[in-house]
């Protein structure tokens, strides 16, 4: 069957797009296309065809434009090659949310039994474990109901990251006193290291957290 320019056209565009975005512009754009060049047609314009698409814009423009809100299909690929993000993109259960606040509602006992006579800091640190887990958990929640699957998915992921990092840092504070450098010095100089490895080995990921906080699709 031969194709129309149009369809060329939006062929173009949506070339570097999973399916599922590509159908979904596809429609879009023919679907404005069309209407546009009824409008044209019922105005007396010698080529409404011609003209609506032409109004597009250029294809090499459009696809750019749609690749800053959109993720493509070489991007999707590079994430689900990571275990993580494979894993956030299932993480919209009610039963895991909860699973995972119960789990936080219970680490600031291990923090108290760690006291060893600074009863305070531990009390202190338990309240930030708490603020820390439910912060992150909502935020969690938030991208689940806010943001597109895919945007959600890589939201959770860089979340996850920042969680085992934090919680570590907050179960090894209360036993760890360096004199001469100031209360738990090296536990956080651990974590930073150990969440920059982590950001090396997710790079993929933190490259299109941007891209995701703008609710790409």
């Amino acid at each position: 069957m031969t194709q129309t320019p149009l369809s060329r056209y939006v062929d173009t565009v949506t070339a570097p797009f999973p399916p599922d975005t590509a159908r979904r512009i596809r429609h879009e754009l023919e679907e404005h296309a069309l209407a546009h060049a009824d409008a044209l047609r019922a105005a007396g314009h010698p080529d409404p065809e011609g003209a609506a698409q032409a109004a597009l814009g250029s294809a090499s423009q459009v696809q750019q434009a749609l690749m800053e809100t959109h993720f493509t299909r070489a991007e999707e690929d590079r994430l689900l090659q990571l275990t993580i993000f494979r894993t956030a993109m299932r993480r919209d259960s009610m039963g895991q949310l909860v699973a995972s606040a119960l789990v936080g509602l219970l680490m600031p006992g291990w923090l108290l039994t760690q006291a060893d006579g600074y009863v305070l800091e531990s009390w202190l640190l338990a309240a930030l474990w708490l603020l820390m887990h439910l912060g992150l958990l909502w935020l969690s929640w938030r991208a689940s109901w806010r943001c597109p699957p895919r945007s959600a998915g890589v939201v959770r992921a860089c979340l996850t990251d920042l969680f085992w990092p934090l919680a570590a840092f907050l179960m090894l504070l209360p036993g760890v006193r360096v004199h001469g450098l100031g209360f738990g010095v090296w536990p956080l100089l651990a974590v930073v290291l150990v969440l920059i490895g982590i950001m090396a080995m997710h790079g993929e990921l933190w490259r299109l957290l941007p891209k995701a906080l703008r609710n790409a699709r």
